[in-house]
Formats: C-alpha cells, sequence, structure tokens
C-alpha cells in the first residue's frame, strides 16, 4: 500500500517560510495532481516528499512510516522530472535500467523489468537507440519507464509534460491516465496547466501562496469552488465576476444589486454581510445566454472581441450602465452565431447559475449550476 500523509508540514529557508502547515492525505492508488501559479510552492512540496527537500517542521508518512529523515532512494518513490536528463552515451535500455544497475539488482531481473517497462510505453522497438534518435514524446516515455522499472510505491511527476507541444500533451495525458489504470501505485503530478490537471486527475489540490486552498475531484472544484481563487483559476476562459452589494437578505438568499442596476436574487448558506455588503457574484461563461431568455435579467453590451474555437465561439461584450463604468462579459456560444466587433447584443444572466463570494472570497453559494433559485 502507498498512503502518503502530510501532517502541518511547513518548508522555510532562513527566516522565509514559503509551505504554511499543509495537511494532506492521498491514498493507495490515487492519483492526484497539484496545480497552482508559478511560485505557490507545488514543486517544493512534491520535492518534500520525493526526499529532495528537507522538511523543516511537520511529519510525511508513507504507507503509515514517518519518512522526513529517510533519504530519497529509500523512500519508495520515483521521481519523473520537467527535463528528460537522460545520458545521450546511452542507449533506452541503458537509460532505463541504470538505477537498478547502481542499486545491485540481478542482471535477468533488470532485464525483466525493461522489457516489461518498455512494453507499458510502447517503445519496445526503441531500446537500442540513443536519446538523440528519439522525438520528444519518446524521450519522456523513456524517463517515465526509467521510473516504472522501480516499481515505487509512489510515482511523482513534476511538470513532464511541459516541454511538448500540444498535441504531444494531448497524447502524454491520455497515456499517463492508462499507465496509472495499468501500475498498482499512487501518482501525484504537478502542473501549472489547468487542463491536464482536470483530465488527469482524480483528486486536485489548488495551491497558492504555499498554502492549499481546496482539495476535491475537478468536477467538486469546478462545480463548487470554495473561494474567489480557486473559481477563477480552474475554467478557460475564467469566470466572469461581478463587484456587486446586497440590497436584502432572506431565509437562505440575499438579492444583489450588480453592474447595470441588475438585481439578482441568489441562493447562499449564508447571510454574507449586514444589508449593503460588499459581495462578487460569478458567472461561468458557458452559463451567460446571448440574447433574451425566459429566465434571468438582461444585460445590454457591444462585442468588442471574438475568439473562434471551431466547436465553440467566445464573445467579449462591453457592457456599461447610463451613469456608471464598463465591465466585460465572457460568454460562449454556439460557433455559427453570426457576429461581428461593434455589433449591439443583449446577454441574459440567470441567478440560478450564479455563483456568490462575501468580503473575503469566500464562497457562500447554496446550489450548484442548474438548481432550482428565483430571479429577481
Amino acid at each position: 500500500m502507498a498512503k502518503v500523509e502530510l501532517e502541518q508540514v511547513i518548508k522555510a529557508y532562513g527566516n522565509l517560510e514559503v509551505i504554511h502547515g499543509v495537511d494532506l492525505q492521498f491514498e493507495h492508488g490515487e492519483f492526484v495532481v497539484f496545480v497552482g501559479p508559478s511560485g505557490c510552492g507545488k514543486s517544493t512540496l512534491l520535492r518534500m516528499i520525493a526526499g529532495l527537500e528537507e522538511i523543516t517542521r511537520g511529519e510525511l508518512r508513507i504507507d503509515g512510516r514517518r519518512v522526513n529523515e529517510v533519504p530519497a532512494a529509500r523512500r519508495g518513490t520515483a521521481m519523473v522530472f520537467q527535463s528528460y536528463a537522460l545520458y545521450p552515451h546511452k542507449t533506452v535500455r541503458e537509460n532505463m535500467a541504470f538505477g537498478l544497475k547502481m542499486a545491485r539488482t540481478p542482471r535477468d531481473e533488470i532485464n525483466a523489468r525493461v522489457r516489461d517497462a518498455a512494453g507499458t510505453l510502447v517503445i519496445d522497438e526503441l531500446l537500442e537507440r540513443k536519446p538523440r534518435e528519439l522525438s520528444g514524446g519518446q524521450r519522456q516515455r523513456v524517463a517515465i519507464g526509467r521510473a516504472i522499472v522501480r516499481e515505487p510505491k509512489v510515482f511523482l511527476l513534476d511538470e513532464p509534460l511541459s516541454n511538448l507541444d500540444a498535441a504531444l500533451r494531448g497524447q502524454m495525458r491520455l497515456e499517463l491516465s492508462r499507465l496509472h489504470e495499468r501500475i498498482d501505485a499512487t501518482m501525484i503530478h504537478v502542473t501549472h496547466d489547468q487542463v491536464e490537471a482536470m483530465t488527469l486527475a482524480e483528486r486536485i489540490v489548488v495551491l497558492r501562496d504555499g498554502r492549499v486552498e481546496q482539495v476535491g475531484t475537478p468536477r467538486e472544484l469546478y462545480l463548487h469552488p470554495a473561494n474567489r481563487f480557486v473559481a477563477g483559476f480552474l475554467g478557460s476562459p475564467p469566470m466572469n465576476f461581478l463587484d456587486s452589494r446586497v440590497v436584502t437578505s432572506g431565509d437562505g438568499w440575499i438579492e444583489c444589486l450588480a453592474p447595470g442596476d441588475l438585481r439578482l436574487r441568489v441562493g447562499v448558506v449564508r447571510d454574507p454581510g449586514v444589508d449593503g455588503g460588499g459581495v462578487v457574484l460569478g458567472i461561468r461563461p458557458e452559463d451567460l445566454r446571448l440574447g433574451r431568455r425566459d429566465h434571468g435579467v438582461v444585460v445590454s453590451g457591444r462585442v468588442v472581441h471574438m475568439e473562434y474555437l471551431g466547436s465553440v465561439l467566445y464573445v467579449h461584450a462591453e457592457c456599461a450602465s447610463e451613469d456608471g463604468p464598463t465591465w466585460r462579459l465572457v460568454l460562449m456560444t454556439k460557433p455559427d452565431t453570426r457576429l461581428q466587433a461593434g455589433q449591439s447584443v443583449e446577454v441574459t444572466i440567470d441567478a440560478r447559475t450564479c455563483h456568490v463570494f462575501d468580503g473575503a472570497g469566500v464562497s457562500v453559494t447554496a446550489f450548484s449550476r442548474g438548481e432550482d433559485s428565483t430571479t429577481g
């Protein structure tokens, strides 16, 4: 079994603390992804699990055993780095076998493990080639194979796909998912790419400034973000945010006054503040509707930009109230919608799909999109 537990883990460089009391627990066989912006501490946290960074305070356990002081080679982990780090003068077979040779593994066992890993990664025919004879995707498979032959309890992957082009990244995401299905190991993957996180993970850990913002399945995080940061980080294009204020409230609902004098009644789990308090409404681009609809309030705007992606069209509309500042909404619509820059449009906002964040940025939303609410 490969259960991984972090209890109040802290990392500091002198007086500078970069990881702040992280508590996490991963079950055996999970595929977990650490995601967050550059500098959030995701790679540092991964290296602490690997034993490449010392833990300043707190406890790390693998299979229930404290491993804070255990050398990296004896933790039962294997790490795949962003750079392939292959020996250019060695063949694929020799690269994959090198770590086992250093560990004085019997030759027959080395050959068997290399053969099995090459078969799993479909690189059987590449074993006698040198790295310079391989494509980027093939080199990354070799790097992963070098980790597989060690038969670790925990795979640690530090942005292994970031050096690949878009097509290869998509292919390798699929291969990593299939690999996870075939091997009996826990996988912890670091990326700054939210698409990579959403498509690979069974659970996602969202990090910011060395702290865990939220942990959950991709669906949980997308539909029920714990705060404004998570809501804005996951989703492309990101969620629309409207600075609003509470004008009245009742049992399980508040009525907000949004830009353009729009009144929206939204379900909440708690009152975010006294009447007149500031809140932020969040709306996913796919939840906005072009034109007037039966449910919702309508805002008028002007098309300022369009992004055609083949299967969808993203429309950037600039809206304005008579005596207030302008603001922008991004909405998703059908790709065959005929629009042009400068054209006037109407956009329907349905309160049933809105998220509400209080003054501290914490979500107080009472429902997921599609559940019942009322529109004022």
